[in-house]
């Protein structure tokens, strides 16, 4: 019985130790990153980057390609017929 128990803590620790250095870490880098990223200082940058691309966006003369507007073309006039009050819902809100 006493065996049983020393394998089993050896084992238990062994895999604690094997997770910790393997994914443990990189949990750790993740946590440390987005703390990074959290801080006011870099919201700040973020925010700067962001009005410097929607003013160099609005310069633009055209936003899309012309495969762009083709596809999202399609993609919202489907979605318009789907969401059109003429069409009976199933559920008959």
């Amino acid at each position: 019985m006493k065996l049983f128990i020393y394998k089993t803590l050896i084992i238990t620790f062994l895999t604690l130790l094997t997770f910790q250095l393997t994914i443990g870490s990189k949990i750790n880098n993740i946590k440390a990153e987005i703390a990074k990223l959290s801080s006011p200082q870099k919201i700040n940058e973020f925010k700067i980057k962001l009005f410097d691309e929607i003013k160099n966006g609005t310069k633009k003369e055209s936003y899309f390609t012309e495969e762009e507007r083709i596809i999202l073309s399609e993609f919202i006039g489907k979605i318009k017929s789907e969401l059109s009050p003429q069409k009976k819902n199933k559920l008959n809100f």
